[in-house]
This record gives structure tokens, C-alpha cells and sequence, in this order.
């Protein structure tokens, strides 16, 4: 950011918006938490809270979903158009639900995690996708990725338990292998985000709007085509791999 700002002579704000919500967040002049979003633009009347599934307060530093409503009538989106079941989701306990969860520190500070619905469940932990995409993508030869939840294959059907696969487009001219990687990843993040799974594509699929449809990697699961860690023999060390 410092960077670009230099570069192109401009000053910088992070925020975070979404159609149904105007900005309720954002960071001072040039910030140098590039990390965070910022902080709370008008707690007085725009209130936020970080939530659990239940809409009760989760402790500061824990991650949860951004929960967000306005005293003043008409600043908010008051729902969408004939669809009363998805309004009164949006809206349930008076507050709306953004679907990103997000960290609030004790100092105030928003950071974004995930999307809700693409958060991955492995051995009772969450694990952030867009973190793992964000280490992924730091490897030279990583064009695009995409990190997404599929049922563990080792355990009973239904048990909710999932691991870690990424959908990797390589550089042209690559030759990136999965061992490779994961023996790049493994020295980035912890041990539990390290993707089981890889599986390389020519591209990933997109929306219109050019969003990755990770509904569609999710219900293609495990295919011919993936490499299992597990499978493959390749043991996981604090900062290494063994076969």
C-alpha cells in the first residue's frame, strides 16, 4: 500500500461495504495495519457486533460473524425483493448478518477471516480458506487458487469433519508439483491449515462478476485428479516433510 501510494502520488483508505450495507468500516489516512479494515466509522449509530451462530457476542480476538443494524431508518437495506425467507435471514435478531466473519481486537481494530459459508472445519478447528489461499498464492509459480472444504474420507459420513483442498492454475511453463508445494506451504502456516488435497487446474470457475463459484469446487469433492497427502505418504514435521 505504501508502495502504490508513493508511486501513483494518492492517499489510501481500507474499508469494508456490501450493497445491502454502506461502509460502517474504515482505516485512518494511510494506514499501517494493512491487515486490518479499520475501525468502527460511527459506533454511536452504526452499531457492530461479532457474533456466534446464536447471535451472542464472541470474546475480542475470536473470530465470528459481523453482525450490523443502524438507529436511523432507510441507511440500511430493509430486506430483498420477494424473497421473505432470505429477508428474514438476513435480518434475524434485529441485526444483519453480513455472512464474513471477521476479528475485533481490544483495540478496535475489524480484520476480515472468510466468508461464512467458506470457512473449513478440521478436527474442531476453523480454517480461514482465505488465509490458505493468501499462503498459496505467495508462491512464485501460483497464478490462481482457490481453498475449499471437503468431507474427511476417513471418517464416518454426516460427522461434519472436513479437510483442506486447494484447486491451484499454475504459471505458464510451471512444472510445480504437489509435494512441492505443500513443502512450501508447511513453512508458511500451521501445521492443521496444510492442504490435504491439491488438485491443478487450467482455470477456476467464475461468476460473471468473476467470483469464484467455490460451490461448485466444494460439490466436485474429491476427483480423479487430486492428490491426497495421506495417500501419497508425505508426513507432515513441524517445518518439513517426511516420506
Amino acid at each position: 500500500m505504501e508502495e502504490f501510494s508513493r508511486r501513483f502520488g494518492v492517499d489510501v483508505y481500507t474499508a469494508f461495504g456490501m450493497t445491502e450495507v454502506p461502509v460502517p468500516i474504515r482505516s485512518g489516512l494511510n494506514p499501517t495495519n494493512e491487515r486490518s479494515c479499520g475501525k468502527a466509522v460511527d459506533p454511536e449509530t452504526f452499531e457492530l457486533m461479532v457474533a456466534d451462530e446464536h447471535g451472542i457476542p464472541v470474546p475480542s480476538g475470536q473470530p465470528g460473524e459481523l453482525l450490523v443494524r443502524h438507529r436511523f431508518p432507510w441507511v440500511m437495506n430493509s430486506g430483498y425483493r420477494a424473497m421473505p425467507e432470505a429477508t428474514m435471514h438476513a435480518w434475524a435478531h434485529g441485526w444483519f448478518h453480513t455472512g464474513d466473519q471477521f476479528i475485533e481486537d481490544s483495540e478496535g481494530n475489524f480484520y476480515f477471516v472468510d466468508r461464512v459459508k467458506d470457512a473449513i472445519r478440521r478436527r474442531g478447528e476453523n480454517i480461514s480458506s482465505f488465509e490458505v489461499e493468501q499462503d498459496a498464492l505467495a508462491h512464485p509459480e501460483v497464478e490462481e487458487v482457490a481453498a475449499v472444504a471437503v468431507p474427511n474420507p476417513d471418517v464416518a459420513a454426516g460427522t461434519g469433519d472436513e479437510e483442506v483442498k486447494v484447486v491451484v492454475v499454475r504459471s505458464e511453463g510451471s512444472s510445480l508439483t504437489p509435494g512441492a508445494l505443500t513443502e512450501y506451504l508447511v513453512q508458511r502456516m500451521p501445521r492443521h491449515w496444510v492442504p490435504r488435497f491439491i488438485e491443478f487446474a487450467s482455470e477456476l470457475p467464475r461468476t460473471p462478476s468473476f467470483k469464484v463459484k467455490k460451490a461448485e469446487l466444494r460439490a466436485a469433492g474429491i476427483t480423479d485428479t487430486t492428490w491426497d497427502r495421506e495417500r501419497a505418504g508425505v508426513v507432515l514435521k513441524r517445518d518439513r516433510l517426511a516420506l
